[in-house]
């Protein structure tokens, strides 16, 4: 064994520890994940293939679809994350919804370019995701969930998670009415005959609406498909009354034209939309544009 081959796992190793240790100094107030045997499996073998095929050493948007590719056919299932009792991180890797999917790719994605190593993964990985889900990688109850894809977005971009391409792409400022979770308590059970909570909720949609965010309006979005970066975010904004974000996934180009890569609620599974976004999105009434990020790593 050389010098290189024992040092560097003891290195990566430790830089994983400090990574998490930050991340533990911030998180205060935080529930353990449990991890289940299952998902366990699926993160080791999904980690060391990613070792075999130097995931690491790809430009972030192939990397981003790379990742998501590893869940092609995965089903669709709503809701996973509102599960009763106390607020914890939940760790999925079997079936998603169109947002816990780009967290899952984001947090694999940043845990393989922090360490190689697939033990140090295992340790490294719910603690990105926490990172990733929550308000400044904190669990203080249900409201710290970044439940809105715009405060999503935003607090990501405060993370250095990714940057929101509103320079590279100028389009207009998107109309941030929300109220749809404090409105329609009866849908949410954590809110549900809990009056306190969805005042709460309330009060983090009033600050929200005073923030602002720039979208591409779908009238206005050919021009741009071109331009648009493999494996940026895309979230397509909706007009439906006090909500902002209707469906996320991936961009991903394929024989030119731009898809999206995106767990699927009318084929229940992760796919590769067959249209393409630009004839995807003017097939839904209610999409009015989009938003768009490039993962920073």
């Amino acid at each position: 064994m050389s010098r290189k081959q024992f040092v560097y796992p003891i290195v990566t190793g430790l830089l994983s520890l400090v990574f998490v240790l930050s991340l533990s100094c911030k998180a205060k107030n935080t529930t353990v994940a449990f991890i289940s045997s299952e998902d366990k499996a699926i993160l080791s073998a999904f980690f060391q293939q990613a070792r075999e095929q130097r995931l690491a050493e790809m430009s972030s948007g192939q990397r981003i679809i790379a990742i998501a590719s590893y869940f092609m056919g995965s089903p669709y299932v709503a809701g996973s994350l509102e599960a009763p009792g106390e607020e914890r991180l939940q760790v999925n890797l079997r079936a998603f919804d169109c947002l816990t999917l780009v967290e899952t790719v984001l947090a694999l994605n940043e845990t393989i370019v922090l360490t190689s190593d697939p033990d140090s993964c295992l340790f490294v990985y719910p603690s990105v995701l926490q990172n990733i889900r929550y308000r400044n990688g904190r669990i203080q109850g249900y409201t710290s969930r970044l439940h809105y894809a715009s405060e999503w977005l935003l607090n990501g971009q405060e993370k250095g998670l990714f940057s929101l391409l509103t320079d590279l792409f100028p389009g207009e400022v998107f109309p941030l009415e929300l109220n749809y979770m404090s409105t329609h308590p009866q849908y949410y059970p954590a809110l549900k005959d809990n009056p306190a909570l969805t005042e709460e909720m309330a009060a983090i949609e009033a600050r929200l609406n005073k923030a602002s965010l720039s979208y591409i309006p779908k009238t206005q979005l050919a021009k741009y498909m071109e331009d648009i970066p493999q494996g940026s975010i895309i979230a397509i904004t909706t007009d439906r009354p006090g909500l902002d974000i209707a469906h996320i996934g991936f961009a991903c180009r394929q024989n030119g034209r731009l898809h999206l890569l995106h767990a699927s609620s009318s084929n229940s599974r992760v796919e590769i939309s067959e249209q393409s976004l630009l004839t995807y999105l003017n097939g839904v009434k209610h999409f009015s544009g989009i938003m768009i990020a490039q993962v920073n790593k």
